[in-house]
């Protein structure tokens, strides 16, 4: 039982309960203990003096009223304790004894009796004054429980009760509430702990459905169910990978077989256009493994970035000679706004590859006599490149899909324009290694733009 959540939580809400309900049993003990023991010696004090004002009442004009006096005994004020009073020559001129062995034995020692006390009895001896001038003295014996009556004892035993009483109660309570709140808060950690089971044997249709009143457990669940559609979508880009790259490997292998199949039935002779084609296609084969293996070692880090100060306005001029010849053969117009010197800090190589694949991109999208515009610039933190062309841009819906693998537009899905389709994943995931950014903006049938921005 103690090894789940539920039975934890119910254990645990006992066991405070039990310290809560000993702790509060015990200071309320103490404390009325203290409290009582103060009201009895207040008692106590309350009715000796009682006693010492009604002897003194019996003193009238410088004299002992030995009537009045003798009446005494029959007080109730006088009512349990032993009396004796002396003038100040010493002689005894009231002495009271109860019906008590203790306080009888106490006293006939005190009048030089042998005798055995009480353990419990008390003998206080007070002078008594008129006017500031002693008068006689009086010794009054009583037990130690002479105030304790039959209402206080049965008042303690009522306060123990309830106290007892309070904590069977509380102990009840807190088996009731242990196990309410440890279904509440079990219920969706539970459902989480199925859900992420399901999940691990491969359901990505199942959620976690159960809502709760604390936030944290929303969240946990939200989690959860994030995680889920996180995994769904990452399931279906994995399957399309997949099917794209067959494609893509499908495609030249088919190609040279078809082609060798031919030459083997005699149907076609092996010459340099054949051989040409074979060196096309397997070109083709060994670009997309190369392509793959590039992004892999990026995603896992493994490729080394050699970073260094360098200036992107050199780099991007020798770029765009180099392609010269592919604008002019579309008729591209190419409009640039490049600033004289924006440096930032990366690896050289490699953000070349990510501009040429920007311009080749530019070049097989724009359709003839169109136009690309590159924009150069800088601010405190960032070097950014822009390039934009003229073109059929790209659709809302395959927006959030352009820096995937292998990703194509049904419209740019075209072999004649070459490629492999990874172009832009490398670009993507190029930049960000450098602890950059890219994003693409477009309007479908007008225009698209890519932005990259590296850190200076």
């Amino acid at each position: 039982m103690l090894n789940h959540l539920r039975g934890r939580i119910t254990t645990l809400m006992i066991v405070a309960s039990l310290i809560a309900v000993i702790t509060i049993a015990i200071i309320s003990n103490i404390t009325l203990s203290n409290k009582f023991d103060e009201y009895l010696t207040s008692q106590k004090q309350n009715r000796v003096d009682d006693v010492v004002d009604l002897i003194k009442n019996s003193y009238r004009e410088n004299n002992w009223d030995k009537s009045e006096m003798k009446n005494m005994k029959f007080s109730p004020v006088a009512k349990g304790f032993d009396i004796l009073v002396k003038n100040n020559e010493g002689d005894v001129i009231l002495s009271i004894t109860r019906n008590n062995s203790n306080m009888h034995e106490h006293m006939m020692d005190m009048m030089g009796m042998d005798s055995d006390s009480g353990n419990n009895y008390v003998v206080k001896k007070i002078d008594l004054q008129e006017d500031n001038k002693k008068i006689g003295e009086i010794e009054i014996g009583y037990s130690d429980s002479l105030v304790v009556g039959d209402r206080e004892i049965e008042f303690i035993k009522e306060i123990n009760k309830s106290i007892l009483y309070s904590a069977i109660i509380s102990i009840i309570v807190a088996i009731l509430l242990g196990v309410y709140f440890s279904k509440f808060i079990s219920k969706p950690i539970i459902d989480v702990k199925n859900t992420t089971n399901e999940l691990s044997h491969g359901n990505l249709d199942i959620s976690v459905e159960s809502r709760s009143k604390i936030e944290e457990l929303n969240q946990l669940t939200a989690s959860i169910n994030y995680l889920k559609e996180s995994l769904k979508t990452e399931n279906k880009l994995r399957k399309r990978l997949t099917s794209d790259i067959s494609h893509e490997l499908r495609t030249p292998l088919a190609i040279l077989k078809s082609h060798m199949e031919a030459i083997s039935d005699g149907i076609w002779e092996l010459d340099k256009e054949r051989i040409n084609t074979f060196q096309k296609e397997i070109d083709r084969l060994i670009l997309l493994v190369e392509q793959l293996k590039l992004l892999n070692n990026i995603r896992e880090h493994k490729m080394k970035l050699e970073l260094s100060k360098i200036d992107l306005n050199p780099m991007i001029e020798e770029i765009i000679d180099g392609f010269e010849i592919s604008f002019k053969k579309k008729n591209i117009k190419l409009e640039n706004n490049l600033k004289e010197s924006v440096c930032v800090l990366a690896d050289n190589n490699k953000i070349k590859q990510v501009l040429i694949n920007l311009f080749s991109n530019a070049v097989k999208f724009t359709p003839q006599n169109g136009k690309v515009n590159i924009y150069l610039d800088d601010d405190n933190n960032y070097g950014m490149f822009k390039i934009k062309n003229t073109g059929e841009g790209i659709d809302k819906k395959d927006m959030v899909h352009v820096f995937e693998r292998l990703y194509r537009t049904d419209l740019s899905r075209n072999r004649d324009r070459g490629g492999t389709g990874l172009g832009l994943a490398i670009v993507k995931e190029i930049i960000e290694s450098h602890d950059g950014y890219v994003k693409v903006e477009s309007e479908k049938g007008k225009w698209t733009e890519f932005i990259i921005a590296l850190p200076k």
